[in-house]
């Protein structure tokens, strides 16, 4: 028992040693500013030119293919109807902002006498919440 805590204890005392060199971490071989030069410049993106699908492919079949390729595409048509809905969204929303008014107009009829004739009466009433 003696003999196997002593081993234990040795092996613990050598596992803390180690023979690896620290590490430093290297530069990173980024410059520390932004490149300039005649290469680098900035341009507009008026400047650049703008093609269509039309300007690249000519032939009229591979045209009408990519025609109805984008007429029947349904990812696109499902990203437009949530567009459209997130718009409603913001639309009811933005109207709750706004000030309501709730007109109420109402006609009862009651009994002046005990007879059967009734006499009508009107009552209107408007309200506004702001």
């Amino acid at each position: 028992m003696r003999r196997a805590l002593v081993l234990m204890a040795g092996v613990a005392a050598l596992s803390a040693c180690t023979m690896a060199p620290k590490y430093a971490t290297p530069a990173l071989p980024v410059p520390q500013t932004w490149p300039v030069g005649d290469a680098y410049l900035k341009q507009s993106e008026a400047a650049l030119p703008s093609y269509s699908y039309r300007d690249v492919f000519a032939d009229p079949r591979l045209r009408a293919v990519i025609d109805q390729a984008l007429a029947n595409n349904q990812d696109v048509k499902a990203a437009i109807a949530n567009i459209e809905t997130a718009r409603a969204q913001y639309r009811i929303q933005r109207a709750e902002l706004l000030p309501s008014s709730m007109p109420r107009a109402a006609i009862a009829a009651r009994r002046a006498r005990p007879s059967r004739t009734a006499m009508p009466s009107v009552a209107a009433a408007a309200s506004v919440t702001l």
